[in-house]
């Protein structure tokens, strides 16, 4: 398909001989071609052609030059797309201002029809007065259009092969802002937030001693620690077990064969676990040595060191399924970093063995780890610290500030912990002051302030971690304290796993991660975590978590608490916030329901804004996750792209069959009482001019959902309900599966049966924590599309038309024993929505929406909250208000001077207050 595309666009070519550069004349024209107003830029590449993944095609959009979509080679073709018709005078494009790289040349444009050819000029962006000046190329449109291809067929000769457009512009004289602009909305309302703080805590560090001068093992441990982690392991049941199976693991290296692969082999990635092996083997018989003294380890060891020293150069630069780097042994640096980490831990604990000549540690010191950490970090590190010193004489001792919101990739971290480790080894300074000043700014950038790791995805924070703390102890035994840095900010991401936790012990998997487990490999970093911040909170894990000694992927350190630990009373964690990340968490002794309303989370974030994920218990149980993230599939897989990341995966919303844009949502409402529990979130920026907006209410016995869209123009709307297990409704005698639609995971979706839900739709999940039940209420011209995602998942999806969509759902388990009885809407008009829960047990629950700010009257209600929850059985009520001073009807009122979040209880004929916070 890729090269008929390519050949199509190539046939019948209408040419533009001259190109105008666009100055002054664009000054009444809006660009279309920006994500503000929905527009999307993919490509396509062409056969030979890579593709960045560390860059975007939503770089060709963003109004800079400066960024840009990285591609080596042509042809290769990008497609713009729009939301809507736009009349289109003419598309422009300017070239990155990176002089250096290559710019494309010859290009294809195709539209409705038609097909242009034009030759690009190099003319790059210029800097006048301080500001630089954009020389756009234009090639006439003249018509209506949606989206349009541009084939890149050739690139103008350059110092480097990789290069890209800066921006590309379709101006349209239509009032695109206008058009978009949602009357009503008001984004800057009040918050009403009440949560607990997460904000850091003065910590004590207990540091292991620092190494002598000579001495060695000098990273992990000393000589004398060493000898107190052999008594560990002869004197408690657990390290004689573990020691034994490590013994029975090392021993059998070294009946194993030493065979390094070749370098046509590691160059066509056809030897990755070969060089893994061999790289843990290292460690693992060094280690070996330090805890036995017996030689035949250490000379095992120094076979393979110094068989890669003598090997390492002839091993090709090459890359793999990461299109976007390159190496020698590995195809990425962040696998070389992996696979060098053992290695360099191995030599540490043989240096002083006396199976090394001199010889041998300079042949290991300059043919092995100098030249791998100069392949990790593409310069020698001379180079790298004369370029700081140039730019700030104090690098090496600025403390960073510490970020709000994490930003910091999670692999710069591996660099770090191989060059540091390396320059301790090879007492090369340079290296050891740039991975310290490195792992400074990993902290203070890395880590938000509520002590998440700023991706966003739990897998990437524990990545992170298992080779931080590696580095931390190796600092520390040189004396620099990176455990205690920044007011011992590396403490909350020990802390906050604990309160992300599902009620298992399982971490949910949001965005590019899958679903961690508290007590599995993933937290044996807690052993240090314990040992130098002393939490008594993290024994448990300690005690779960499996021992080991060896290396394996992401171990890069042995377990070092072997006797069963005090564990204190059962630390109960409640609701939860984590405002960096926008994880808004709700508990209580049945749910935990989290929305993800806050940053899109980078090259890992997926497109589900206001994403709800619902873990259940039964009484008495566990329980499970019930609807969770989508599958995770492999970066280098078609469907992480296609379905992975897409909004219709999510159990969210999605409009026009499009994925939304990355960007930010805001919690507007957050409150946690002991029976009812409440937050409201919306998104103003997933779609162009369209306002997202999600209420969810935890009850003791029930959820109940209500998620609004609102547009000045109409469109589809598509709720997802995916969640796992069995759907009861599910028609055996299904017709033959269609996909819904073409892009943007919709053709993933594939629909069996579809059916009218003007009136209350009902589905049946059987889950293993039991029959999960949604009731979604009826709305006029409501469809309910049933079908299998790609992962076999069985979904529903409910669809809505026009400028506004209300989708009212409840969820419970059936052994929660107080189901629906009726779920539906009272009321959707003049900015108010109401929605009523009858239960069996003769509770009822109305909750009442203002989609403004001001008075309003409802259902019997008088008041000003932006949520209303009326709670009621028989002579029972209570009222929550989110954002509100006053509710009343006719026969009592509630009121306070400062709008807030407020917990009213009936006593007689009074409202009296059971919980109050005002911001």
């Amino acid at each position: 398909m890729q090269n008929q595309k390519l050949a199509q666009l190539f046939a019948g070519l209408l040419t533009i001989t001259s190109l105008s550069f666009a100055t002054a004349q664009n000054a009444n024209l809006i660009n279309a071609a920006q994500a503000k107003y929905g527009a999307k830029a993919s490509v396509e590449a062409g056969t030979g052609v890579v593709k960045d993944k560390n860059t975007s095609a939503n770089a060709y959009l963003d109004n800079n030059p400066h960024s840009r979509m990285v591609m080596t080679g042509a042809p290769y073709v990008i497609t713009i797309e729009l939301p809507l018709k736009v009349p289109v005078g003419k598309v422009s494009f300017t070239q990155s201002d990176y002089a250096k790289e290559a710019a494309p040349k010859d290009i294809e444009v195709a539209f409705d029809g038609q097909k242009v050819r034009a030759t690009l000029e190099n003319a790059r962006p210029e800097k006048v007065r301080g500001k630089t000046k954009i020389n756009w190329q234009d090639v006439p449109i003249g018509r209506e259009i949606q989206s349009l291809t541009i084939t890149v067929l050739s690139h103008h000769e350059s110092e480097v092969k990789w290069g890209g457009l800066g921006d590309i512009a379709l101006w349209t004289n239509l009032n695109l802002d206008e058009k978009f602009r949602l009357a009503d909305y008001d984004p800057k309302a009040p918050i009403y937030v009440h949560a607990a703080s997460a904000k850091a805590e003065t910590v004590k560090v207990n540091l292991p001693p620092v190494a002598k001068a000579g001495e060695h093992p000098r990273l992990l441990f000393t000589p004398a620690e060493i000898t107190q982690l052999r008594e560990k392991l002869n004197n408690t049941e657990r390290g004689k077990a573990t020691f034994g199976s490590f013994k029975n693991l090392v021993d059998g290296y070294l009946k194993q064969e030493v065979k390094f692969p070749t370098p046509e082999a590691t160059a066509a990635n056809n030897a990755g676990k070969e060089h893994s092996s061999l790289s843990y083997r290292a460690g693992g018989l060094g280690f070996a040595y330090a805890l036995t003294g017996d030689e035949k380890y250490a000379r095992a060891a120094r076979e393979i060191l110094v068989g890669y020293a003598g090997r390492y150069a002839a091993y090709p630069r090459h890359a793999g399924r990461n299109k976007s780097d390159s190496s020698k042994v590995t195809f990425q640096r962040l696998s070389e970093a992996m696979w060098l980490i053992p290695q360099i831990e191995g030599y540490d604990y043989i240096y002083n063995s006396g199976v090394l000549s001199e010889a041998d540690k300079k042949l290991i010191n300059d043919g092995l780890i100098r030249p791998a950490i100069e392949e990790i970090r593409r310069k020698t590190p001379a180079e790298e610290v004369t370029d700081r010193t140039r730019k700030n004489a104090n690098w090496r001792v600025e403390q960073p500030p510490n970020a709000v919101k994490g930003d910091y990739p999670n692999w710069l971290n591996f660099y770090n912990t191989a060059t540091l480790m390396a320059g301790i080894v090879t007492q090369d300074q340079n290296m050891i002051d740039l991975a310290i000043a490195d792992l400074r700014g990993a902290i203070a950038n890395g880590i938000g302030a509520d002590g998440m790791w700023g991706e966003g995805a739990i897998g990437y924070q524990l990545f992170a971690m298992a080779v931080m703390v590696p580095a931390f102890e190796a600092a520390a035994r040189q004396g620099v304290d990176l455990w205690g840095a920044a007011n011992g900010r590396f403490k909350q991401l020990f802390d906050s796993p604990l309160r992300y936790a599902y009620p298992d012990g399982t971490l949910p998997g949001i965005n590019d991660s899958g679903r961690g487990k508290l007590g599995s490999w993933q937290t044996m970093v807690y052993d240090l975590g314990y040992l130098r911040y002393g939490d008594p909170r993290y024994a448990f894990l300690l005690n779960e978590t499996q021992r080991q000694l060896h290396f394996s992927e992401g171990i890069y350190q042995p377990t070092h608490v072997f006797e069963k630990l005090p564990e204190p009373p059962s630390v109960v964690y409640g609701s939860t916030l984590f405002e960096s990340l926008g994880y808004a968490i709700l508990r209580n002794e049945n749910t935990y329901a989290l929305m993800d309303y806050g940053p899109h989370g980078g090259v890992h974030g997926h497109y589900d804004k206001l994403n709800l994920i619902l873990f259940a218990s039964p009484p008495g149980a566990k329980g499970d996750e019930i609807g969770g993230e989508p599958k995770m599939h492999g970066y280098d897989q078609a469907l992480h792209p296609q379905w992975t990341t897409q909004t219709i995966a999510h159990n969210t919303l999605a409009v026009d069959e499009k994925s939304q844009m990355a960007n930010d949502g805001k919690l507007l409402v957050y409150e946690d009482t002991p029976q009812i529990k409440i937050m409201r979130a919306e998104s103003a920026g997933s779609y162009p001019g369209v306002l997202l907006d999600r209420t969810v209410i935890t009850l003791p016995d029930a959820v109940i959902d209500l998620f609004h869209g609102r547009s000045a123009l109409n469109h589809t709307w598509d709720r997802t309900f995916r969640y796992q297990g069995k759907l009861a409704q599910f028609p055996l005698a299904a017709a033959a599966p269609k996909p819904l639609g073409k892009s943007d995971g919709y053709e993933h979706f594939q629909v069996v049966a579809t059916q009218t839900a003007d009136a209350l739709w009902q589905g049946d999940w059987e889950t293993k924590a039991g029959k999960f039940q949604v009731d979604l209420a009826g709305v006029k011209g409501q469809q309910i599309s049933i079908g299998k995602g790609p992962d076999a998942e069985e979904m529903a999806l409910a669809r809505q038309s026009g400028n506004r969509a209300d989708f009212g759902a409840v969820y419970g388990l059936e052994t929660w024993n107080n189901p629906a009885t009726e779920s539906q809407w009272l009321s959707r008009e003049n900015g108010l929505a109401a929605f009523e829960l009858k239960q069996k047990d003769g509770t009822v629950t109305r909750v009442t929406v203002a989609r403004k700010s001001g008075e309003w009257e409802l259902a019997g209600w008088k008041s000003d909250a932006r949520v209303l929850v009326e709670r009621r059985k028989g002579n029972e009520l209570q009222l929550l208000l989110g954002g509100g001073t006053f509710v009343q009807n006719q026969a009592m009122q509630f009121r306070k001077e400062k709008a807030g979040n407020y917990l009213a209880k009936q006593q007689g004929n009074q409202l009296v207050a059971v919980s109050e916070w005002a911001p």
